[in-house]
């Protein structure tokens, strides 16, 4: 069974999101890989977004960063980058989507589209970073297909 994970945001105006995210299965009730894990997802999530990290989660609070707005105006939680993920062994398909993405580094010109395939950017460095990590809701491994700068959210 995948194990469930929420990463709280604050943009610069200090607004509040999330990203959910779930890690491959856990061994029973130790859920020292996962969070391990989990934490290694947040930091590479956190390498593309210029919002700063409030909190990471599993049924309760498992670690808490001072939610303090970040500097760059340009942190804002309105802006996203959307991970397309695929279910590797049934097909299914999901989204989850990170705030605040740094367009100086994933934006590419006259596209919302970012690179996952030349080797060493940004883009190919998460992709692989969550493909080794995530999990479906039926607990299988995924790969991401997309990834997409998107306008605001709602």
């Amino acid at each position: 069974m995948a194990v469930d994970f929420k990463l709280g945001w604050v943009d610069h105006s200090g607004e509040f999101s999330s990203t959910g995210f779930r890690i491959q299965e856990a061994a029973g009730d130790d859920y020292t890989t996962a969070i391990a894990t989990a934490a290694i997802v947040a930091d590479a999530f956190a390498v593309v977004s210029l919002c700063n990290r409030a909190n990471l989660s599993l049924s309760k609070m498992i670690e808490t960063d001072t939610p303090t707005p970040p500097a760059s105006v340009w942190a804002q939680r309105e802006l996203g980058l959307k991970i397309f993920l695929v279910d590797t062994v049934t097909g299914d398909k999901s989204t989850l989507t990170i705030p605040g993405p740094d367009l100086e580094l994933l934006d590419q010109a006259t596209t919302d589209e970012v690179d996952i395939t030349t080797a060493l950017a940004p883009g190919t460095v998460l992709k692989a970073a969550l493909d080794a990590s995530l999990a479906s809701a039926l607990g299988n491994p995924v790969s991401v297909y997309r990834m997409r700068i998107i306008g605001r959210r709602n």
